[in-house]
């Protein structure tokens, strides 16, 4: 029996995915065809036999047995609760199953190492544009940078890139303009990204692609806070979220994205219309806050840095 599997999102989404593929592979002795938006994610993985890329208008072959992650309704019709989920468990509730603490951790096999790396020791940084919510600001990056130089040795990569996504959306990153930073932002492939984080002594980034790809190294991740509780979004190493793995929450940790209190996309609606949405629009304090009191101040995040050099 030839197997299948159709999954459709964004890069940190459909990585998220991997260990049910390597899953799936396993226990079908198997090699699975995946049909996706996301091709650079599946190349040169040894559990994926074909690669059938949607963006050109590829699917996978009528006649297999295929695993579909494309369908997210309940059966009322509304989307599944996304923000409440860990992305991996997201994907396999679609097929009926979950997987242990052991069998989550994310894959990702990277091209051989083509670049030069810095000789010095350093940090990742990825000063990613995205949603308010989950963008840290530019003065918070410059203040991080200027702490990192001013009392360590360490040198600072930047990674990142700029792009719009099927859906419109678009992801990007912060002008790095800092000569005392090695400015990489839409210089790199994935997997010389892959290769940067995966040499670092830690890699800093809020909830992004970025983050489930270092997931998949064995580097240190000091993840900034958002308004997603970390438990849905930091990667499972080891058989735990903690293993190098450090969160630097801000000091709201109410955490109103994944809180299911909140109210609906449609404000029309009334004040106590509830959550119904999967995908509650991006942006926006639910708590109307002035400020996102859920990020991480430069000087915490730094004092983290120090205690991992410590180690």
């Amino acid at each position: 029996m030839e197997y299948g599997l159709k999954i459709q999102g964004h890069f940190g989404d459909v990585l998220s995915i991997t260990p049910i593929v390597k899953y799936i592979s396993q226990k079908q002795g198997e090699k699975l065809s995946i049909e996706t938006n996301q091709p650079q994610v599946f190349k040169n993985n040894p559990f994926v036999k074909n690669i059938y890329n949607t963006n050109n208008n590829e699917v996978l072959p009528e006649g297999i047995k295929i695993f579909d992650c494309t369908v997210n309704k309940t059966p009322t019709g509304n989307p599944k609760m996304l923000r409440k989920f860990p992305l991996t468990e997201y994907w396999s509730y679609n097929l009926g199953f979950t997987l242990t603490p052991n069998e989550k951790t994310l894959e990702f096999y990277p091209d051989p190492l083509d670049i030069k790396l810095p000789k010095n020791d350093y940090i990742v940084i990825n000063p990613s544009l995205t949603d308010d919510c989950k963008t840290w600001d530019i003065k918070n990056w410059e203040k991080l940078i200027d702490l990192v130089k001013k009392n360590t040795d360490l040198d600072i990569v930047a990674v990142g890139k700029n792009l719009v996504h099927d859906d419109g959306t678009q992801k990007g990153a912060h002008t790095i303009t800092d000569p005392r930073v090695i400015n990489t932002i839409d210089q790199l492939s994935l997997s010389q990204v892959w290769h940067y984080i995966n040499n670092s002594i830690a890699t800093i980034t809020i909830d992004s692609g970025i983050l489930h790809l270092a997931g998949t190294t064995d580097t240190n991740i000091i993840t900034l806070g958002s308004p997603t509780h970390p438990y849905y979004r930091l990667p499972y190493r080891n058989g735990s979220q903690d293993y190098k793995q450090y969160y630097v929450k801000g000091s709201c940790d109410i955490f109103c994205q994944s809180d299911l209190k909140y109210h609906a996309p449609d404000y029309t609606l009334g004040e106590n219309w509830k959550i119904i949405d999967g995908f509650p629009p991006p942006g926006k304090c639910y708590e109307n806050k002035p400020t996102f009191e859920c990020h991480s101040s430069p000087q915490k995040v730094f004092n983290t840095l120090l205690s991992v050099l410590k180690k």
